[in-house]
């Protein structure tokens, strides 16, 4: 039984996928931390201010959180930049067969 599950674990790579989510993980704090540290106290440099909590008010009880929303849309490009890169610099296509 350890054998076919040693054999299991190896075959169907999950080892490497496991290892794949960690290291994941631990990009995407890489990643949320540049955006929060770094990237997104420069925009709020630029925009004069903490943008990030712009609101439109609807009525008495209710609002629009558009700088949460701008922030989240420009963390979310941020994150899709990297990966992106990350991806090209990793992957590589295969060569066209003839």
């Amino acid at each position: 039984m350890w054998t076919e599950y040693k054999t299991f674990l190896i075959k169907d790579n999950i080892i490497g996928l496991a290892i794949a989510v960690i290291l994941g993980m631990t990009l995407n704090k890489l990643v949320g931390s540049i955006v929060d540290d770094l990237i997104m106290p420069l925009i709020g440099l630029v925009a004069q201010g903490d943008w990030q909590e712009i609101v439109v008010p609807l009525s008495a009880d209710s609002e629009l959180g558009i700088g949460r929303f701008l922030a989240a849309l420009v963390n979310f490009f941020i994150v899709g930049f990297v990966c992106w890169r990350i991806a090209k610099a990793f992957v590589r296509p295969e060569p066209a067969k003839s």
